[in-house]
């Protein structure tokens, strides 16, 4: 899901994950090439807000 097109099913996509499997997936996703500025701002965002 976290190559959707819809922008709010990737960042669904994203919450879940970090619900899951906690900050290590939203570090992997901001560090990895293949993930859209999208999903990196909101990853970095949910940093600022729960950690």
């Amino acid at each position: 899901m976290l190559d959707d097109l819809d922008d709010e099913v990737k960042k669904n996509a994203l919450i879940a994950l970090y619900n899951l499997q906690g900050r290590g997936i939203l570090d992997e996703i901001i560090a990895d090439r293949k993930y859209c500025d999208f999903l990196k701002t909101e990853a970095q965002e949910i940093i600022d807000e729960y950690e």
